[in-house]
């Protein structure tokens, strides 16, 4: 997402491109989205449909503010109802920071992506990859040849498209959507005509082409970028019997300072039903390693010294994991709940537990060495349950927007989020950042955090289409704000 301070400094870049309509539904045809479950539209709804879409593209290009949106969609009513009832149920309401949300133009057809990953390159920019540009069946292809190409935002708003350089043993990966890019990391793959690119690592996903997930087999499908250009790669695994299996939605994280990354979760639906295996929502957590030319897969089994049934975090996916120095924390997600149904939920969960994973130094952390799970109780109220959320660390901070759950048992009706909150993992206190409030609820989206500069892309929110009807649409906006 793009975005400016509070009082809107800096010019958006200039020569935006229009972006294309995203295809219709196809006819006879179910939406099976981990974001959003719907019947696809046809006809006269699917005109009224797009004449809203086009609509609310006008309406986020206008100069209106953030807070003029959303008086003119109802929605400060029910935050100000929301916020009341905080105010009974939690003793301290945390300040509210002075930022605000600012689009960013320019991106052209960059912004309109959901399910996309970003990592930061450096402390004034950062790598975005994948997605796609549509909310539709499952193996719906994306209309846009611009979600398969690697962009480069600058902290001030602006994006290059680098240009991707032809390797003889890589082809390039296959557009894939809800996986993770990772990094980056030094492994000396920067071609001497570009040394100061680096290196990420994209891991998982679901293949958009086709709907089936995407995998390396053990090796590590490797991303080195840099002001010359992008280059795609695969690290050959030192040992084809020991590795993650296949996955999307899962949480993935860099460890500070080693060329580790963990893994951890997610959904894996190779053969069966949805919800009819048990062994498809995973909680498993794995380390990956670089040493001589190739990568090595090593799975973790954390102590706890908790005394109940819940030692570890619950299978999930949709969920958050960040890096701080020598602990990490996992927050939120959703799971299937087989052994419970509830008459609201079923048997779908969204999860607001929070969970550390510590060892006594960060060398221990990215070795594996003394781990243990912890299960943190706030000292205060936090956001709601949700999953897909969008995170960022800043300091020992952990700052969560955004996200979604469904609200009934039939998985059709979904609440996207708009608010932004900090956990503080020294203290394990919330604070709500009220001011942050993005400028439609969605989920989906990709973050960075560059500087002091916080960004959203994309991602699914819901579109009203009048009548009392709403359905899922690909968010085309870019927004940023200043974190304080």
């Amino acid at each position: 997402g793009g975005r400016r301070d509070a009082e809107g400094a800096g010019r958006a870049p200039q020569g935006a491109g229009a972006r294309p309509a995203p295809p219709r539904a196809r006819p006879g045809r179910v939406s099976l989205q981990l974001f959003c479950r719907g019947a696809p539209l046809s006809g006269e709804l699917h005109a009224r449909c797009a004449r809203a879409r086009r609509g609310l593209r006008s309406q986020r290009l206008s100069a209106r503010a953030p807070v003029t949106r959303a008086m003119d969609k109802g929605m400060l009513r029910p935050a100000l109802v929301r916020l009341c009832l905080l105010a009974f149920t939690v003793a301290w309401l945390p300040p509210r920071t002075s930022a605000a949300w600012s689009a960013i133009g320019g991106l052209g057809q960059w912004a309109g992506r959901t399910g996309a990953a970003a990592a930061r390159f450096d402390s004034a920019s950062g790598l975005v990859w994948g997605g796609t540009d549509w909310v539709g069946a499952q193996g719906g292809a994306a209309s846009s040849p611009a979600l398969d190409d690697v962009m480069l935002l600058i902290q001030d708003g602006t994006a290059q498209v680098l240009p991707q350089i032809a390797d003889a043993n890589s082809s390039g990966p296959e557009l894939r959507r809800l996986h993770t890019l990772t990094g980056p990391f030094d492994l000396g793959l920067a071609p001497a005509s570009d040394p100061s690119a680096r290196t990420f690592v994209v891991f998982g996903g679901e293949r958009v082409r086709d709907g089936e997930l995407a995998t390396e087999a053990g090796g590590a499908l490797v991303l080195t970028a840099g002001p010359g250009g992008a280059r795609w790669g695969v690290i050959d695994a030192s040992s084809t019997s020991n590795y993650p299996a296949a996955r999307v939605g899962h949480a993935a994280a860099r460890v500070p300072g080693n060329e580790v990354m963990f893994v951890h979760g997610g959904f894996n639906y190779v053969s069966g039903p949805l919800k009819t295996r048990s062994n498809a929502y995973l909680d498993d957590l794995w380390a990956l390693r670089f040493a001589d030319s190739q990568c090595s897969w090593t799975r973790f089994e954390p102590t706890s010294d908790l005394s109940s049934m819940e030692r570890s975090p619950l299978h999930r996916f949709g969920h958050s994991l960040d890096v701080f120095g020598a602990y990490a924390v996992i927050w939120g997600g959703t799971r299937y709940n087989f052994a419970v149904a509830s008459a609201t939920q079923g048997d779908i969960e969204f999860l607001d537990d929070i969970w550390a994973l510590r060892a006594s130094t960060a060398s221990n952390l990215a070795n594996g060495q003394g781990l243990r799970w912890e299960k943190i109780t706030a000292r205060n109220s936090g956001p709601e349950p949700r999953a897909f959320h969008a995170t960022a660390v800043s300091g020992n901070k952990l700052v969560v927007f955004g996200g979604q759950r469904f609200l009934r048992a039939d998985e059709r009706h979904v609440q996207f989020f708009s608010d932004a909150w900090s956990l503080d993992t020294q203290t394990w206190t919330w604070s709500r950042l009220g001011a942050m409030t993005l400028p439609e609820p969605r989920s989906g989206h990709a973050s960075l955090l560059l500087g002091a500069t916080l960004f959203s892309i994309g991602g699914t929110t819901l579109l009203d289409a009048g009548g009392g009807l709403s359905m899922p649409v690909v968010e085309v906006g870019a927004y940023a704000t200043e974190l304080s």
